[in-house]
Parts: C-alpha cells; sequence; structure tokens
C-alpha cells in the first residue's frame, strides 16, 4: 500500500508540478546604492513550464522602492533550472523603515501546448530595512541543574537572523542558526558542562552582538 500510494504521489507531481525556489526567504539591508539578489527556479516535472515574474502592486502602499525582475517571462524544460534576478532600489524619499515587497511566479500556459487544467502560483515576501533600524533582542537565560535554557525574544521591527557559537579555546563551535522575526520568541537548551563556557552569538554578517557565559554544571 505505502509502494502504491509513494507511485501516485509522483505521478500527481510530475502531471501538475510545483514552483521550486532557491532561496525561498529572503530580508536584506537596503542601501542608497540598491540590492541585488539571484534566486534559482527548478522545474522538477517531466513537461515543459512557462512562468511570468512580477513584483504584486498594492494601490495603499507608496512606491517608495524599485524592483526590477529579470527575466519576467522564463521557460524551463523538464528537470532545468534557471536564475531570476532582482534589482531592488529606493527612491530618495525613502524614510527609515522596515518594508516588505511581494514577487509572484505564475505558471503560463504554452502555445500549441495541451493546455493544464490547474497552474500553479507562488507568492514570496521580499523583506527590507532601510536606515536606522535597530535590532532590539532581550535575551533571558534560565538554569536547571545540567541543563541551560536560552531565551532570545525579539522586542524590534527588524527581522534577527542569527548564528550561535560556543566558544573553545581559539576556536568557535557552531550551535545553530534562526530566524526571529518580530515579537517571535526562540528557545535553544544547551547542556552545561563542568568548565565554564562562553555562547557568541553573531548576526549573519559575523558581527557579535552579544556574549553569555555559562557557569559549569552543579
Amino acid at each position: 500500500m505505502l509502494k502504491i500510494i509513494s507511485i501516485f504521489l509522483l505521478f500527481i507531481q510530475l502531471i501538475y508540478g510545483y514552483i521550486n525556489i532557491y532561496p525561498s526567504f529572503f530580508y536584506e539591508e537596503l542601501k542608497k546604492s540598491g540590492v541585488t539578489q539571484t534566486f534559482v527556479l527548478t522545474n522538477r516535472t517531466d513537461e515543459e513550464i512557462r512562468y511570468r515574474l512580477y513584483i504584486e502592486e498594492n494601490i495603499l502602499i507608496k512606491n517608495d522602492i524599485e524592483v526590477e525582475v529579470y527575466p519576467k517571462s522564463i521557460t524551463l524544460s523538464p528537470f532545468e533550472n534557471k536564475e531570476v534576478k532582482l534589482l531592488i532600489k529606493p527612491n530618495s524619499s525613502l524614510k527609515d523603515g522596515v518594508y516588505k515587497k511581494t514577487l509572484v511566479i505564475k505558471e503560463v500556459p504554452i502555445p500549441r501546448k495541451r493546455r493544464k487544467e490547474i497552474l500553479t502560483e507562488f507568492k514570496m515576501n521580499l523583506g527590507f530595512y532601510y536606515g536606522d533600524v535597530p535590532l532590539l533582542l532581550n535575551f533571558d537565560l534560565d538554569i536547571k541543574k545540567e541543563l541551560a535554557q536560552l531565551s532570545i525574544k525579539n522586542d524590534g521591527e527588524r527581522v534577527g537572523i542569527l548564528n550561535i557559537y560556543r566558544q573553545n579555546k581559539k576556536e568557535e563551535e557552531f550551535i545553530d542558526s534562526f530566524i526571529v522575526r518580530k515579537g517571535e520568541v526562540y528557545l535553544k537548551e544547551l547542556p552545561l558542562t563542568k568548565d565554564k563556557q562562553t555562547l557568541i552569538i553573531k548576526d549573519r554578517e559575523n558581527r557579535e552582538i552579544k556574549k553569555i557565559i555559562l557557569k559549569g554544571a552543579m
């Protein structure tokens, strides 16, 4: 039965397909000179697929950020992948703050091909912060016998993209990588050792955000 279900799911995937894009998360500091980002679209089906790409406009939000998408249309052969480039640039009137745009990737019919009953569509949020937008993190440490629970809450507007390391003599041992959005709390349990430990939290630009000392286990 499991084999039959697996074959059925594979059949559905090959017939209808889905939109596969990498990376699937975007959050960047927007500088005056602009930001360029490259994504890779992959066709994981056995049929040719064509997509239209565009930025979804919101008439309720002032358009102070220009986003160019290239190419605006892309055709992928079975199991082929191609690059999509975005050029994001702020207008001179843009104020400090957090902003969002939406990239739409929509499957469209191919002329002279059998028309599909289902056409896929994918919307991806593009997040930015511009100017002076501090990363406001609240750290808490709860020690319970041989275990420490690290809590990091984001009290600011900006998204935190962070890495945790354990300092080991002159080297830094990687522990975890995580994203914490506005109002979210990241929790991590850490085993205590007999010796004192030093944890270092850094942003993705490798800038040190916080250093935490863990005393040895009781």
